[in-house]
């Protein structure tokens, strides 16, 4: 499990206790405390980084609008001694009481630290739209050319990961804003996709039967399964706190390829093929969102407030049977054209 240090400035007065931060159950690593010249107090936690979120919704819940507080949670890549000597001897604050509170419960990163970590899949700056740009260029001259090497290339630079999975935060959480961000970065890299896409369709000639472009215009039981297992473990990835490089590049297998393909053909004019890539390209995000939203549910990705965890239902339960309205419907579709894994 990773290690994450929380640094926390305590107002004036307070006389708030480590016991009482971490609770009954929860192990503290190393812990350290000083006075500040202001009258504040400086307090710094090792833990589990599962351990993060429980601390970090009491100090909310204590210390809410006040000025005086702070909190911030750093990762920490190595500590001496070596934690695996001190396992034997780490005892909770309270070893009496039964485990309740120990972690989050999924061995995941905090709710805080997640959002921190996706917040850049809700901004449409320069360096995201040159990325989503590179990676098409890079897509297209492999799905022209033919070439599996250079498609996968394009899909290591993965630019929609993050937009994806913070949707799909947002829509656990119920976080309307974190939502409606994702969705214009979502969007705004689509939009450039299949602009780019459609330009060179129409400029450059190229052969619509080769392999990398014939197999994305077809939809079949095996391509649900990649984009479910895609976005489930895009979630994995990015709710363990664990680099999602190379998670990032099956989440862009769901989505780069199809898309730069149904810019293709659309600007050559081949909309019957299209037609079978856009309906892939529909199902691919349907699954990936759905499969995020229901492993972030599973994990334990809560709202702090009670007032907001029924809101948050409810939006959950809305994206869900939205994703899977639109999984039944492009299935319809493939049903009508044909046997699955046959050319719509």
């Amino acid at each position: 499990m990773p290690i994450r240090r929380i640094d926390i400035t305590l107002p004036s007065g307070d006389q708030t206790t480590v016991a009482q931060l971490c609770g009954e159950d929860i192990c503290t690593m190393d812990s350290s405390e000083f006075a500040l010249s202001d009258g504040r107090r400086f307090l710094t936690l090792l833990l589990d980084a599962d351990a993060i979120e429980p601390v970090l919704d009491r100090l909310h819940e204590r210390f809410e609008g006040n000025e005086q507080f702070r909190a911030a949670v750093m990762e920490v890549l190595a500590r001496l001694p070596d934690p695996a000597e001190e396992a034997d001897n780490k005892q909770p604050i309270n070893a009496e009481e039964d485990e309740e509170e120990t972690s989050n419960g999924n061995g995941r990163i905090s709710r805080n630290e997640l959002i921190e970590q996706l917040k850049p899949g809700t901004q449409v700056g320069p360096l995201y739209l040159l990325t989503v740009f590179l990676s098409a260029v890079i897509a297209a001259a492999g799905l022209v050319r033919d070439s599996a090497a250079v498609v996968i290339g394009a899909m290591v630079i993965a630019p929609l990961l993050l937009p994806n999975m913070s949707l799909a935060l947002a829509t656990t959480l119920g976080d309307l804003r974190m939502g409606w961000r994702s969705l214009r970065t979502n969007a705004a890299g689509v939009a450039l996709v299949l602009a780019f896409a459609v330009g060179v369709g129409l400029i450059v000639p190229f052969d619509e039967t080769v392999r990398q472009i014939a197999m994305r215009t077809e939809v079949g039981v095996s391509d649900i399964a990649i984009a479910l297992a895609a976005g489930t473990a895009g979630a994995v990835a990015v709710s363990s706190g664990v680099s999602a490089n190379l998670i990032g590049v099956m989440v862009a297998v769901a989505l780069l390829p199809p898309m730069v393909t149904l810019g293709l053909l659309l600007g050559a004019g081949h909309f019957q093929l299209a037609s079978g890539t856009g309906i892939l390209l529909a199902i691919n995000i349907a699954c990936v969102n759905l499969a995020a939203v229901a492993t972030f549910l599973a994990r334990g990705v809560r709202p702090n407030r009670d007032q907001d965890r029924a809101f948050a239902r409810s939006a959950s339960m809305i994206a869900l049977v939205m994703w899977l309205i639109v999984i039944g419907i492009t299935a319809w579709l493939i049903w009508l054209s044909g046997a699955f894994d046959q050319p719509i």
